[in-house]
């Protein structure tokens, strides 16, 4: 079927791509043998689209939120948004403990399924995953405190990020410490709220804050 429908073209043609339609590669490899100009949108970035060779492609089409995202700022915007929940609703959307690093807080659960997991890859230096979304995993809350911090974070690079990162929270914890930095603290950085406050502190005084 692609190669009738790839009849009708010719050298110099534009072919327009994008990731989610089926036989990616070999519609690559077929429109780059006859000459044509290959236009691709690569989202979602999975794993279709790292067994393609993207140096046969003339335009990459991203969309505004996928410019690619490392370990570290995934870690960073996780954390931000973590704490922006914590203030508005008393709890975490991870519940993971922050471990304080040297280029800012790192989720430690969270990092060993980036590390080990099968479901998390990898293309160069952007993390993907292999297993479709589910939105019931999340509330609406976390998904809207998810929304803003990847506003407000997906533009900083990686010096900006560490530096935002490095709080008073973290500033307070203790470097490698596997207890983590403090969700009382965490909240401290954003509210000055006693009531919240005081409910964040039962909570992790009863370890109920943690998943």
């Amino acid at each position: 079927m692609i190669d009738e429908v790839l009849k009708n073209f010719e050298s110099g043609d534009v072919l327009l791509l994008q990731n989610e339609i089926s036989n990616l590669k070999y519609l690559i490899e077929r429109a780059y043998k006859m000459g044509m100009r290959i236009v691709l949108n690569p989202s979602p970035v999975n794993k279709q689209i790292s067994d393609c060779d993207l140096n046969k492609v003339e335009y990459l089409i991203l969309n505004e939120i996928e410019e690619g995202c490392d370990i570290h700022k995934v870690c960073k915007i996780l954390y931000f948004a973590d704490q922006k929940h914590l203030v508005k609703w008393g709890r975490p959307i991870t519940g993971d403990h922050y471990i304080k690093m040297n280029y800012g807080p790192v989720p430690s659960n969270i990092k060993n399924i980036i590390d080990f997991s099968s479901d998390i890859q990898r293309n160069g230096n952007i993390l993907y995953t292999v297993v479709e979304y589910d939105s019931d995993e999340l509330s609406v809350s976390e998904i809207n405190c998810l929304k803003e911090s990847i506003e407000e974070n997906r533009k900083l690079n990686f010096n900006e990020l560490t530096e935002k990162s490095h709080d008073k929270a973290w500033n307070k914890a203790e470097l490698n410490n596997p207890k983590g930095i403090s969700y009382i603290e965490m909240a401290k950085v954003i509210t000055t709220d006693e009531n919240m406050l005081n409910y964040i502190r039962a909570n992790e005084l009863t370890d109920q804050i943690h998943s």
